[in-house]
């Protein structure tokens, strides 16, 4: 069986850092959530974003509530608890550790240099219509030698879970201490998309709660933008007017629904000959 995930809350956000954990959430179980990390040298970076990855609440209680395979983590209590409990060796076990994991990266980088390298003079030598004779190692060293190494004028801080004894903690007082609780029709919106196969994404950009993708949102666009109501909720005919139209605008399908009983139902809007 697979051990439980940890969702790290931070200030109300539910983060995930481990890209091992991130795959499991996207493979296994649909859930895809939003990159949120920049790179120290770049703080005004927007694009290309990279861990942790933030999840909607929806997704947090999906997963520790009804799928019961994750559990939260009070990130700021667990983070000063480690460090009060750490000592001088678990320091340097980490720092060793940090060292050898970074050396491994710059090395495999330098390698794939080399091989670009390799391939661009293997090209040139062709279009020419010269023999390629790849380079010796002399050179290898020599041009690899003077590769400047940026990374080790870098301190990269470390995260929680990287001090001794950290996945062994979980909160214990429920996740509602730590993240605000979806409203029941919103919830209720997010579990029915998401058990019929959809990826779920944020969907304010398009006038709703939810943009669902039929497939990993990487291969797919999405074809709905999805809004769920409390049974007894009141919404005008201008919101549907509005919705359908903003909907096929945009190429989507405005999805509404509501827990009936036992029963959930959902409707579609579109606009005929529109868009």
């Amino acid at each position: 069986m697979s051990s439980s995930i940890p969702i790290n809350v931070v200030g109300g956000r539910a983060l995930i850092y481990d890209i091992e954990h991130l795959k499991r959430l996207r493979e296994e179980y649909h859930i895809c959530g939003t990159l949120v990390g920049i790179l120290p040298q770049v703080p005004q970076q927007n694009v290309f974003m990279g861990l942790p990855l933030e999840l909607m609440p929806e997704d947090v209680y999906y997963l520790v509530e009804d799928l019961k395979v994750a559990h939260v983590v009070d990130d700021k209590a667990v983070h000063k608890s480690a460090v009060e409990r750490v000592n001088e060796r678990d320091l340097e076990t980490l720092r060793k550790k940090r060292s050898e994991e970074q050396e491994a990266q710059m090395a495999a980088h330098r390698e794939m240099a080399w091989r670009k390298r390799q391939d661009a003079l293997e090209r040139k030598a062709k279009k020419k219509g010269e023999v390629f004779i790849p380079e010796g190692e002399e050179k290898k060293k020599e041009v690899l030698g003077s590769m400047a190494d940026a990374s080790s004028n870098v301190e990269i801080p470390s995260t929680s879970n990287e001090l001794p004894g950290y996945d062994t903690f979980r909160h214990q007082g429920g996740i509602s201490q730590l993240l605000v609780r979806p409203s029941v029709g919103r919830y209720n919106m997010y579990k029915y998309l998401h058990e019929k196969g959809y990826f779920l994404s944020p969907g304010i950009r398009f006038g709703g709660q939810f943009l669902a993708y039929p497939g990993d949102p990487l291969r797919f666009h999405s074809h709905h933008t999805a809004i769920g109501f409390e049974d007894d909720e009141k919404f005008g005919v201008l919101d549907i007017v509005g919705g359908g139209r903003l909907g096929t605008a945009v190429k989507k399908c405005w999805v509404v629904g509501a827990q009936n009983d036992e029963e959930y139902r959902a409707y579609s809007v579109e606009w005929a000959g529109f868009g």
